[in-house]
């Protein structure tokens, strides 16, 4: 599979992915044409080459036709799409390092057993370490006084009766 990365005038990045059987230089024409129609806004072709696609996506080669080759950038934008399409290459590599670097060290269980004692170790963890209002279970509200009398009122069977 091929793509194309493009950039607008405001800086913003996306990345358009086609078939091998086309060709960069007609899909760069027409997504700039479409562009400048539909946005007003002009996106010009910033690099190109070929995603491979899979549990680690990776983009390699270059674009003939336009004479670009790809960044190693571009896998992450392909990846996490518009939310980093106005972050600039210079902090995105660094903060995918951070993500990648992350992603090694969490453990997967691989059983149902296993699970249940991570949770269990989770518990244990919260209640030793937590805050004290996060380790006090809650409702998640407070009610007033009056609420909760009528709550009883409506328990006891009570609610509605006029006291004489």
């Amino acid at each position: 599979m091929k793509y194309v990365m493009f950039e607008t005038e405001n800086g913003r990045k996306f990345a358009v992915m086609f078939p091998d059987h086309m060709v960069h230089a007609q899909m760069a024409h027409l997504v700039g044409v479409l562009s400048l129609r539909a946005h007003k806004e002009m996106a010009a072709p910033v690099t190109a080459g070929f995603v491979n696609p899979g549990d680690e996506l990776s983009v390699t080669g270059e674009s003939e036709s336009l004479n670009l080759k790809s960044d190693p950038t571009d896998a992450i934008r392909i990846m996490i799409g518009e939310s980093v399409s106005s972050m600039p290459d210079s902090i995105l590599a660094p903060l995918w390092k951070q993500v990648e670097d992350a992603r090694r060290n969490v453990k997967i269980p691989e059983s149902v057993e296993e699970a249940k004692g991570m949770m269990l170790v989770g518990e244990a963890w919260l209640k030793e370490h937590a805050p004290a209002e996060l380790r006090e279970p809650s409702l998640g509200m407070r009610l007033s006084r009056d609420e909760i009398e009528t709550i009883r009122a409506l328990r006891a069977g009570t609610a509605g009766v006029v006291p004489k």
